[in-house]
């Protein structure tokens, strides 16, 4: 165990916009971390800086948003560790929502995550180099409420 400086930083800002039909909200944010041994060399499996924007679209009972996250390339790498390619991931997913009664609600999500299918790589994993993170999926999500 070494003695070791770590400094960062997160954002985040957003907007809220009320609409003639349903609230519109939107955010930037970005987080950063640099991470050294006090007597030298990088801390091992630190995660890159990442920039995220998300919109959210609300009305009543219904709400969608979208989030696109880029994450840089890594290149503060320890010895024993490889770079790791930046990407972008693209995930969606819209939700209706349904009150039975005061007790009761019942909400359908559809989603769809990692939307162009990029091969992307969690720099902090041991494994990045055999398992990258999941490729486009979509589906279905049902929840009850009671």
């Amino acid at each position: 165990q070494q003695d070791a400086e770590f400094t960062g930083y997160e954002i985040e800002i957003g907007t809220r916009f009320e609409l003639p039909r349903g609230e519109l909200e939107l955010t930037l944010g970005r987080d950063e971390v640099d991470a050294e041994f006090t007597n030298g060399g990088d801390v091992p499996r630190i995660v890159p800086a990442r920039n995220m924007f998300t919109a959210r679209y609300t009305l009543s009972d219904f709400s969608a948003k979208l989030l696109v996250k880029d994450v840089e390339r890594q290149t503060s790498v320890a010895p024993g560790e490889s770079a790791t390619d930046g990407f972008t991931l693209v995930n969606a997913d819209a939700s209706w929502s349904f009150g039975f009664n005061d007790a009761t609600r019942l909400t359908l999500t559809a989603f769809a995550r990692n939307l162009t299918d990029e091969v992307a790589r969690n720099h902090s994993s041991f494994v990045k180099d055999q398992v990258p993170l999941p490729g486009r999926n979509i589906g279905v999500r049902v929840r009850l409420d009671f």
